[in-house]
């Protein structure tokens, strides 16, 4: 069977295109998974790590747990909590392939109860 030429020429180019795609992935990886805050201790960091070929895009966030152990966990926001008991920094990251960065805990006063 002979093919015309536009053909030809159209099925050659999807094959180059199809074998010259790579695959991309996103890996989030965060050293330690939990972290425990006593009293005023300071320098608490977590790191999170970018294992993947692609850059992400992390908007980190902060909840305290009202009913700590119970189900459904009721959760508020940081940035709703009157006076909180811990902030942390930076609230956006932009990791680049096999880049890492610090995420900052701040404690500002001592907890009551354990949340």
């Amino acid at each position: 069977m002979i093919f015309p030429y536009f053909l030809l020429k159209n099925l050659l180019l999807k094959i180059a295109l199809l074998l010259s795609v790579t695959t991309a992935h996103a890996q989030l990886l965060a050293i330690p998974t939990r972290i425990t805050v006593e009293g005023l201790e300071k320098d608490q960091t977590i790191r999170v790590i970018n294992k993947g070929d692609i850059p992400i895009y992390l908007n980190v966030t902060l909840e305290r747990i009202e009913n700590p152990g119970k189900n459904p966990e009721n959760k508020t926001p940081i940035g709703q909590i009157q006076h909180p008991e811990i902030i942390f920094n930076p609230t956006r990251i932009t990791l680049g392939a096999k880049q890492e960065r610090p995420i900052n805990l701040i404690p500002l006063t001592t907890p009551l109860q354990e949340t």
